[in-house]
């Protein structure tokens, strides 16, 4: 059986990290692709599955991944979004919005044109993750980051 390809934007945060690790360590083989700010090696020194691949596309500013002709969200694949900011560590409201909303919106349209046929943005409720089966964290689609893409397009 082939991998399952997977793309994970914001792999380094608390619900990032949890993720990025349930994928590594799941007995599925998935071909995973973390896009990130700074350089984000394997949490596991060894995948569950042996043909599980991992690869990280440090990019430190995350915006550019939409310029770029490098997909985001790969052909066939799942697209999964844990991309998100403070509003302290953004430097205000407005900032913050551009991360968590346009950038994200964005990074959604981008990865529906390379061909992902599903779409995640993952949230966490809550103070702690224990794994990522915890029911504090799950996927949402945010209207607001599919506002304006046309049919077919949402999560």
């Amino acid at each position: 059986m082939a991998s399952l390809p997977i793309t994970l934007v914001g792999g380094t945060g608390l619900t990032g990290s949890a993720t990025l690790l349930a994928l590594l360590q799941s007995p599925a083989s998935v071909q995973l692709t973390a896009i990130t700010r700074k350089d984000n090696p394997s949490p596991v020194q060894q995948f569950t599955n042996a043909s599980t691949s991992y690869t990280n596309r440090a990019l430190p500013n995350l915006a550019d991944a939409v310029k770029s002709t490098e997909g985001v969200g790969p052909n066939g694949g799942v697209y999964i979004s844990c991309l998100g900011t403070t509003r302290g560590q953004a430097g205000g409201f407005e900032r913050q919005k551009e991360i968590d909303l346009y950038l994200n919106r964005d990074l959604v349209t981008k990865a529906k044109a390379d061909g992902a046929r599903t779409v995640r943005h993952l949230l966490l409720c809550g103070h702690k993750l224990t794994k990522l089966g915890d029911p504090r964290i799950f996927g949402r689609s945010q209207p607001e980051l599919y506002d304006g893409l046309p049919t077919g397009m949402s999560a």
